[in-house]
């Protein structure tokens, strides 16, 4: 057989092949999911899809030679089948009075899902707005259920959508607040009482302003602000390291004082604690505040509630036994000679220091206590029972008023 006769045979081998190949099942992909795959979801998956139709975004389109929108964070909630949707006045203000100014409310799928809205309220002592819809019969309109509470530990999201493009949710959990907060806005200053906000280790981030908190049925809770939020510097100093910067929430009861009528009167959906919040409770009573030397009992400050910014002398300790042990670090009393431990009650009683271990900055306190009082105590259990993967709760208190609560898992296991 000569070479040209030989190429055209293997030319003609492999094309049928090739569509033989291509007749038989293939797979387009090594790591494709197999047909029956489970969805992973979590425990706040359900309560994520649930919300998600209600959070949306506010834009303030300026009209001109060149149309544009104002392009940052910026989201709401709608909070009643007639047409209102919970924001900050912060992200609408443009639009109060503009002639060349138009607001709309926008759905996942962009410029297309916009519906003209108007400033209904304004509220100055919180900074949050109410806006109104008139609302087209074939609009993709869901209202959220709104939550009567949430306590600390329950589960929650933070869902946003800042840019119009892709929703963003962020999961934690609830918390009090160490302190009351203040924040500049448009050069004026907001204050809320530590009762008045909500706190959450769910991240609120610069993008989250406006966004809704869920809790794990999908109600609000609230709706975030990033006021306290420090921007981002690419190459920070150490003081701006240092910087205060904290997201908070605005719960819908404070919502509902701030506008009175005007915010929708549907029932609030209360629901049963979670078991991360029972667990919560049990030890709440028994964590206390320990200050040492002249800190002073309300060192926490309007720029840090959850009390993350370490202070000397300032800190958490555990009531261990009912006769007054404390479990706190030794850093907090190490050369103090005067020590206070304070609890959620207001009690305060003076404590010395009876032991410290360096290795594992840890110091046992003995509580000065009247005769035959006793205090809350929480049970202790074996490290040893808890798996890596396993949730946790971290829960301290400061400021002797409030639990602040954090969540996640355990990660590694070091030492003995």
């Amino acid at each position: 057989m000569t070479n040209s006769r030989l190429r055209a045979a293997l030319l003609v081998a492999v094309l049928g092949l090739g569509a033989l190949v291509a007749q038989e099942p293939h797979n387009r992909s090594l790591i494709e999911p197999p047909a029956d795959a489970v969805r992973a979801g979590g425990p706040l998956a359900e309560a994520i899809a649930r919300a998600r139709a209600a959070v949306v975004r506010v834009v303030v389109e300026v009209s001109g030679r060149n149309t544009f929108v104002l392009e940052r964070p910026s989201s709401g909630v709608i909070v009643s089948e007639d047409g209102l949707v919970l924001t900050h006045w912060s992200l609408v203000r443009e639009a109060d009075g503009a002639a060349d100014k138009r607001l709309f409310v926008e759905f996942e799928g962009g410029a297309k899902t916009r519906l003209p809205a108007t400033i209904e309220a304004r509220d100055e002592r919180t900074g949050l707005a109410l806006l109104r819809v008139a609302v087209p019969a074939d609009a993709p309109w869901t209202t959220i259920a709104l939550a009567a509470s949430v306590a600390p530990g329950d589960p929650v999201a933070v869902l946003g959508f800042a840019d119009g493009e892709d929703q963003v949710a962020f999961g934690g959990v609830a918390s009090t607040a160490a302190a009351g907060i203040e924040v500049m806005v448009d050069g004026s200053t907001l204050a809320f009482a530590r009762d008045d906000i909500v706190l959450t280790d769910a991240a609120i981030q610069a993008r989250s302003h406006g966004a809704a908190l869920i809790d794990r049925t999908g109600a609000l809770v609230g709706i975030c602000s990033a006021d306290g939020v420090a921007a981002e510097i690419a190459e920070p100093t150490l003081e701006q390291l240092k910087r205060p910067s904290f997201g908070f929430v605005i719960p819908v009861r404070v919502a509902r004082r701030a506008f009175g009528a005007k915010f929708p009167s549907n029932a609030d959906l209360a629901t049963e604690p979670s078991p991360q919040a029972r667990a919560v409770a049990k030890v709440a009573d028994a964590v206390v505040a320990v200050h040492a030397g002249k800190a002073a009992p309300d060192a926490i400050g309007a720029t840090d509630p959850f009390g993350k910014r370490r202070r000397d002398g300032v800190g958490s300790g555990v009531v261990i036994d009912a006769r007054g042990l404390v479990l706190t670090n030794r850093h907090l009393v190490h050369g103090e000679t005067t020590i206070r431990v304070t609890f959620r009650d207001g009690a305060s009683h003076p404590a010395v220091l009876l032991a410290d271990h360096v290795e594992t900055n840890t110091a046992l306190l003995k509580l000065a206590l009247p005769p035959g009082k006793s205090v809350p105590a929480a049970r202790c259990a074996s490290s040893e029972s808890v798996a890596v993967g396993d949730e946790l709760l971290v829960v301290g208190n400061p400021e002797g008023v409030a639990v602040v609560v954090g969540a996640g898992v355990l990660s590694a296991r070091r030492g003995a």
